[in-house]
């Protein structure tokens, strides 16, 4: 495993300009700065350095999002294991042990449970454990991914989902996660709208989610009744492309005229399919809450609702050429 400087150290000063003009990132961008490094394999590493064209990927846009947003937690990590005691350093060692080695894994089969014993007498709730699990989903929707850390609640949780309601994970938050994204996309379609010196989408369906990542982290259930309701919330990360149709002559856009514009089907289509339509660029980040309602009345339990909404959002425009 390596360190991975996201924009090579090696970048030229005007190529790191359009970068950041590119990506939105701030005009003091420190090459250096937690917020340019990540983990990487030695061989991704390697071909990474040789192709500069991933620079202006949505999905390498990201990577500095998630860079960003996780800087403040390595660097307090980083001043616990060093100003730590030694016990401090002994388990921060431990916690960054690679599990892929067979005397890792040995010792903590030996010394761990001894460890977590110790923990539940200073706080039970403490000795709690995280396990991750993929939601798979059939979306028409590409790039749209689900996962769900579980604590013992949001274990109980999935247990009630599908042990006594007889639904799986993906069919339980299924009709939901389609609310949200609709939700989703409506919110980034009114930032794009509100770009200077852009008018309008060309078409209907302009709007492309280039990825987007769901990660539940609180799962909960509650009963009144005969009636179960199951939520499902956390935090979302997503990156959309568009074709916009810009001020152009002959398109009568200007502050005098009214939204609704006669276009001649030539226009349209020279908007539509010419090479130098504007693109559009936005990340997106924020929290959400999925929520499904189940009937136990009868014999055979049924999802009554769904509802997927965003609960906390920020949409960032990355640019427009």
């Amino acid at each position: 495993m390596e360190i991975d400087h996201i924009i090579p150290r090696t970048i030229s000063p005007a190529r790191l300009q359009q970068l950041i003009e590119l990506h939105g990132l701030a005009a003091d961008f420190d090459l250096n700065a937690l917020s340019n490094l990540a983990p990487i394999c030695g061989a991704c590493n390697t071909e990474k350095s040789n192709r500069d064209d991933v620079l202006d990927s949505p999905r390498f846009a990201l990577q500095l999002v998630e860079a960003r947003r996780l800087a403040s937690v390595v660097e307090r990590r980083v001043r616990e294991h060093t100003g730590g005691n030694a016990v401090t350093r002994l388990l921060t060692d431990a916690a960054m042990a690679d599990l892929g080695n067979t005397g890792a894994r040995q010792a903590f089969l030996e010394h761990a449970p001894g460890i977590v014993q110790k923990l539940a007498l200073i706080d039970p709730s403490a000795a709690d454990f995280l396990s991750s699990r993929d939601v798979p989903l059939d979306l028409e929707y590409d790039h749209v991914v689900v996962r769900a850390t579980l604590n013992a609640r949001g274990r109980t949780t999935v247990a009630v989902v599908e042990e006594l309601c007889d639904f799986t994970l993906p069919q339980a938050i299924g009709p939901a996660v389609r609310q949200l994204i609709t939700a989703t996309r409506e919110s980034v379609t009114k930032t794009l709208m509100g770009m200077e010196h852009v008018y309008g989408f060309a078409y209907e369906d302009a709007l492309t989610i280039d990825y987007m990542a769901l990660d539940i982290d609180t799962l909960d259930f509650s009963r009144s009744g005969t009636t179960l309701t199951v939520t499902f919330d956390g935090p979302l990360e997503a990156h959309f492309t568009a074709a916009v149709l810009q001020h152009m002559p002959g398109c009568a856009a200007d502050d005098d005229t009214d939204d609704e514009v006669a276009i001649n089907e030539d226009l349209w289509q020279l908007l539509v399919h010419s090479a130098d339509d504007a693109v559009g660029y936005a990340t997106m980040s924020g929290g959400f809450r999925l929520k499904a309602t189940f009937n136990l009345a009868s014999g055979v339990v049924e999802r009554i609702a769904s509802q997927g909404a965003l609960t906390t959002w920020e949409a960032t425009i990355l640019g427009l050429r």
